[in-house]
């Protein structure tokens, strides 16, 4: 949950187009006889919209020559600062199995994230930014009867049973793991004498006479499930810039495609390595770099198609402790190295282990960005979006053991914007829902509802 905007991190990515040089018959600006277009230079459009003492009566009127819409990896202006604070509200309680068929977890997220976003504009073609999310809430509530069909219910259930299996076997009260298994579940079978249980966290569970031992294991997974109120708090800083190779004032000066790259680094500062199971964190634990690319296309004046893609590559491990099997909330305290914890599934290792994630993630999205300035001046301030979101996650690994198959998501948006440096005040307002429409291993899917404020400064 720690991100809160898929376009926030910068990336690093190399495109090569070749693009002739003409003015396209069907947009709406003009030509002259040199084949130059009279549109307007995104970059001019802030930098004017800025420029107060080019206009007497700033704020009377909107600026026929604006729209509410842009390129989506234009850098910023020279000396341009930009201050972006992004609210995020999530809920969801389905997500999607192994599959990609749609999946009731017995679980409902609710949770509220911000964050501080600083952009400046180094030159015309080269922006700096830098991110610093929080999340204010991050709850996580269960209910028992629909966990029992998830697969991750029957996945610790299944672990607990084959802990006890072995356990009889080791007294000699069955052949075989097989076999003791094949007891346990074919009845109320229980031990007739008290005993205690070692658990491959190394933790003892004190087992009653007399007590089925799959209403021991099946109340250990739910009280193990049990969750909390997840961690709040400062998320991963993320720090990068963006380059515009492709723009006005380019060699292709009158191509309808802007094209811009960036680099940028992921710090692990959010909460991670210290968070329970039962808990969620605010990081994603490890130093990643990204590289990011951008193409905009603008097939008619004041109207944008975006493609942008987030590549994101590990750069070093990170650190994740083993919580208590008995108590979620809990870090473990016992030892899992031990014989008796070997025995019952322990992997033998300490509780602190590396974590580390193995491949490219890619996320990004494809967006079509319209200002509604284009059919009256009097609506030069507002206007509307959809895009469609992806994320596909890389494998996540614990001591180099493969940790489940890769996330991966899509995600459908519509949005609007009011924009007041149509009146030249520099302060925008966005506003966006997302659901998401398919995916696979997604625990729980999320719908999105994100307010935007921002405003601009110049130097």
């Amino acid at each position: 949950m720690n991100r809160l905007l898929p376009n926030c991190f910068m990336g690093f990515s190399i495109v090569v187009l070749a693009i002739p040089v003409f003015c396209f018959a069907q947009n709406t600006e003009t030509c002259d006889s040199s084949g130059k277009s009279d549109r307007l230079d995104p970059t001019l459009q802030i930098d004017n919209a800025l420029d107060f003492s080019n206009d007497s009566e700033t704020g009377s009127k909107p600026d026929s020559d604006y729209f509410a819409a842009g390129p989506e990896g234009k850098t910023l202006p020279e000396g341009v600062v930009r201050i972006r604070l992004p609210v995020r509200f999530a809920s969801g309680s389905s997500g999607f199995d192994e599959n990609g068929n749609k999946s009731d977890p017995g679980a409902a997220v609710k949770a509220m994230g911000t964050a501080f976003v600083f952009e400046y504009g180094i030159s015309d073609n080269l922006s700096f930014q830098l991110v610093a999310p929080f999340t204010l809430q991050n709850d996580l509530g269960l209910t028992a009867d629909k966990f029992r069909n998830s697969s991750a219910y029957r996945s610790r259930y299944g672990r607990f049973l084959t802990s006890a299996a072995n356990l009889l076997q080791s007294k000699g009260l069955c052949t075989s793991e097989t076999a003791c298994l094949a007891l346990i579940s074919s009845g109320n079978y229980a031990l007739p004498y008290p005993t205690t249980l070692t658990l491959p966290s190394g933790e003892k569970l004190s087992v009653k006479a007399n007590q089925p031992i799959k209403e021991i294991a099946d109340a250990l997974v739910l009280h193990g499930a049990k969750p909390t109120k997840g961690t709040t708090g400062l998320g991963d800083i993320e720090i990068g810039a963006l380059y515009s190779v492709l723009n006005e004032a380019g060699p292709f000066t009158n191509s309808p495609i802007f094209v811009s790259l960036g680099g940028g680094l992921r710090l692990p500062t959010g909460s991670f390595t210290d968070v329970p199971t039962a808990q969620r964190s605010t990081g994603r634990g490890t130093l990643d770099f990204g590289f990011r690319s951008n193409v905009d296309y603008t097939p008619l004046k004041g109207f944008f198609l975006s493609w942008q893609n987030q590549a994101e590559i590990m750069l070093a491990k990170g650190k994740k402790k083993k919580s208590s099997i008995l108590q979620s909330d809990k870090l473990n305290e016992a030892d899992p190295t031990t014989s008796d914890a070997r025995a019952v599934g322990s992997d033998g290792d300490g509780n602190e282990q590396s974590f580390s994630r193995k491949g490219l993630r890619n996320v990004g999205f494809l967006k079509a960005n319209l200002g509604l300035g284009v059919f009256h001046k009097y609506l030069a301030a507002l206007g509307a979006n959809t895009q469609l979101n992806y994320d596909y996650d890389s494998v996540e690994y614990i001591e180099d053991q493969r940790q489940g198959e890769a996330r991966k998501q899509w995600a459908w948006q519509m949005g609007g914007s009011i924009d007041g440096l149509a009146y030249r005040i520099p302060v925008q307002l966005d506003l966006s829902y997302d659901v998401p429409v398919s995916g696979s291993n997604v625990g729980i899917a999320t719908e999105n509802l994100i307010v935007t404020l921002k405003g601009y400064y110049k130097f």
